[in-house]
Parts: structure tokens; C-alpha cells; sequence
């Protein structure tokens, strides 16, 4: 053998050798690693994929209604508050009700959507007892095994996690690790107690640091004195913060209407007190929509013209504000999130104007039914629900 070849023998056997030690280890050289897709989003921007999201805000502020609208949208695979979401079966995980009052609360919200009952795909779980209990961990991974759902509402972690002392950074670290395996998280939370001066908009989780710094996506929701609410990304730890969302929430007999709304709209009065500045100018933006100069500006938020020229810079370079004759306008085309899912647009309006087409209750997909038929499985799912309990409610697609 030359000794090129030698060489060239030794050379491969050693490359061989180092890539098993590399695997061993778990080591991986990006050089020989092909480029990732793109992130996906259970919502777009908003709730990432495999990674946990916290949602937090002040008591009674209506989170946990939100939620269920959310969760609701991701099981019909519909645009939530015009964002586009990734469908996929949900487990709402609840450690503050029981199944009955859940169940109001999801009949309410449904009636808002235009549905007639919650949808196929999401699917309740009581905590019985504590989310670090060992039994309690193999219950909830058994229950996400057989629902397979894509994402996971905690409510709330604080009370979901009796026995662990969240004010420590070592039992924070360790229930964010478990929340890792579990996929998509949206995890419900609490504030502190507001401070005489204090605002909402200076809120973050009760409890550790790591609560936010293990969560990848951040979300307040702040009440406005006027009724409606503000929902800003405070963190997002695969792209830029999305443009806050103005949200209605109304209550009438028997149902709970949840809409998107302009941030310049009344409802949001009073919500300036809580907002971080760059905020403040976007939502007296919202106020002019025949537009308003900096100097104006400046005068109405007691802020310099400087500042506020600094602000509106910034705007116009998130796309949510530009300048037309010397006057700012705020754009609401940032209403609409660009998709990064690549998911099927179902396009359904109404679903109660959809006679003969339901969700299988296993997989949360959608299948051909009867008119007579409000639900069903497919073959391949009937195996993880059990035969039909009444012939006359379920079907099972052949």
C-alpha cells in the first residue's frame, strides 16, 4: 500500500472513529448538519412550537377565557385574532376548576365563535394534585399520548405546582426542564401585587427570574379601565416581538364574544398608564387616524419632540407606522401577522354553516360526515378511542 493511500486509509478510519465518539457524546458538527426548516408556531409569532409560552396577567383580567378562545381556534385549525395557527388537538390542563365549570365556559366561547358545542380536538384534564408528582407527570403524558395534542394549556402553573416553591430558582429550572418534554406549552400565570405607583405594564410572573428566562415566548395581557385588552409580546427568543393586540371581550346570556379591535379604540382608555413609551406613542397613533405630527404628539404624552421622533422611527422600521406630508399615521395592515406555518387555511367563516363535514375526536382533523352526524373518528383512530358508544352519534369514516 503507497503511503498516499495509507494515508488516506488512516485518515478515514480515524474520521469514522470520531464521528462514533461524536454521537456517543451528542456532539454535532454543524458542518456536516443540514440547515434546520423554518420555526413553527402553533400561533403565528406568538406561541412557538415545542418550546413553552407564558401568559400572565393580573387576576380577573380574563386570561383564562382568552385561552380557551385560543385553544378552541387552534383545535378547529381557524385564524386567531387574524393570526394564522398551526392546527392540532389541544389539552387544556386545569388546576383551578372542575370539568363542569370549564365546560361553561368553553360552551360560552364556542357560541362566540359560531359554534354550537366546543370543537372536536380539545380535550380537559383536572389536575389531581400536583404537576411534580410523579403519578401526576405519567397521567398527563399519557393523556398527551393519546389525545395527540399539539399544544397544552396549563391553569395556571402556580396552582398547578402545589408543593413546589416557584420563588426558587431550583424548582423553577426543574418545572420548566419537565414543561421541555411536553412539546407546545402555553402556560397560564400570575402577577405580583401592584405597588402603590406602580403599573401593570412593569408586571412580570410572580415568582423567579427563570420564569421568564426559560420561557421562549412571553405574553402580558393588561385590562384597560375602559373594559378592553391590551396583549404585548414581552419576549420572544426566535424573532422580533410581535405588534400588540387590541382585544374585545363581551358577555351577553349564555355567551362570550372575543374580537380583535384597533388599539386607537375607546375601549382601550385608560391603557396608556400601563404602557412602556414606544407603546404609548403607537396606541395616540391609533387615535389620529387622519394622522398627527411629531410635535403633536410630543405635546399629548408630555414627552419630548425628540423622543417622540425617536419612537416613531422605530415604528416605521417595525412596519407599524409611517410619515405621509410630514403627519404620522399608524398602519393597521400589522393587524396581520405574515404566516411562517405553512398550514392549511381551512377558510371556513361560519362553521355552523358547514352541514356535512365534522372533526374526528381523536386526531381533531377534519372528515366527511352525514348531515345527521355531528361527529366521528377515522378508521386509523378508532383503535385509540374504543368502538363507537351510540351508533347514532358517532360515525366512523371508511
Amino acid at each position: 500500500m503507497s503511503l498516499s493511500a495509507l494515508h488516506d486509509h488512516t485518515h478515514s478510519a480515524w474520521d469514522t472513529d470520531r464521528a462514533r465518539r461524536f454521537a456517543d457524546l451528542g456532539i454535532v458538527e454543524l458542518s456536516r448538519y443540514n440547515e434546520p426548516e423554518a420555526r413553527r408556531y402553533r400561533v403565528a409569532d406568538l406561541v412557538p412550537a415545542d418550546a413553552t409560552t407564558s401568559l400572565y396577567a393580573d387576576g380577573g383580567s380574563g386570561k383564562s377565557l382568552l385561552a380557551v378562545h385560543l385553544a378552541s381556534h387552534v383545535a378547529l385549525g381557524q385564524p386567531w385574532l387574524g393570526l394564522e395557527v398551526g392546527q392540532s388537538p389541544v389539552l387544556y390542563v386545569d388546576a383551578e376548576l372542575d370539568v363542569a365549570e370549564f365546560g361553561r365556559r368553553a360552551y360560552r366561547v364556542a357560541r362566540g365563535i359560531g359554534l354550537e358545542r366546543p370543537p372536536a380536538g380539545l380535550h380537559y384534564l383536572r389536575v389531581e394534585g400536583s404537576l411534580i408528582d410523579d403519578a401526576q407527570i405519567d397521567r398527563v403524558e399519557q393523556a398527551l399520548a393519546i389525545t395527540g395534542a399539539g399544544l397544552m394549556v396549563i391553569d395556571s402553573l402556580m396552582a398547578a405546582t402545589a408543593g413546589a416553591d416557584l420563588e426558587r430558582s431550583h424548582d423553577t429550572v426543574s418545572l420548566f426542564t419537565l414543561l421541555r418534554r411536553w412539546g407546545t406549552v402555553l402556560a397560564i400565570d400570575h402577577v405580583p401585587k401592584l405597588q402603590a405607583g406602580g403599573n401593570f405594564g412593569q408586571s412580570t410572573q410572580f415568582g423567579s427570574v427563570f420564569k421568564r428566562n426559560l420561557s421562549r415566548s412571553a405574553l402580558q395581557l393588561i385590562q384597560a379601565d375602559a373594559g378592553g385588552l391590551w396583549l404585548r409580546q414581552t419576549k420572544h427568543n426566535f424573532g422580533p416581538k410581535a405588534a400588540p393586540v387590541g382585544i374585545g371581550m363581551e358577555f351577553g346570556a349564555g355567551v362570550v364574544s372575543i374580537e380583535r379591535m384597533a388599539i386607537g379604540d375607546d375601549r382601550l382608555s385608560g391603557i396608556t398608564d400601563h404602557l412602556p413609551a414606544l407603546e404609548r406613542v403607537a396606541r395616540e397613533l391609533g387615535q389620529h387616524p387622519a394622522g398627527i405630527t411629531p410635535d403633536e404628539l410630543a405635546t399629548g404624552l408630555e414627552l419630548s419632540a425628540k423622543t417622540v421622533r425617536n419612537y416613531l422611527t422605530t415604528l416605521r422600521q417595525q412596519k407599524r407606522a409611517r410619515s405621509d406630508s410630514g403627519r404620522w399615521l399608524l398602519c393597521e395592515d400589522n393587524s396581520q401577522i405574515p404566516n411562517p406555518l405553512g398550514v392549511r387555511n381551512l377558510g371556513i367563516e361560519n362553521p355552523k354553516e358547514i352541514p356535512d363535514q365534522a372533526f374526528c375526536s381523536v386526531c381533531g382533523k377534519l372528515l366527511p360526515l352525514p348531515e345527521d352526524r355531528e361527529r366521528g373518528y377515522h378508521t386509523r383512530c378508532a383503535s385509540a378511542a374504543g368502538p363507537p358508544v351510540d351508533d347514532g352519534e358517532f360515525w366512523i369514516d371508511s
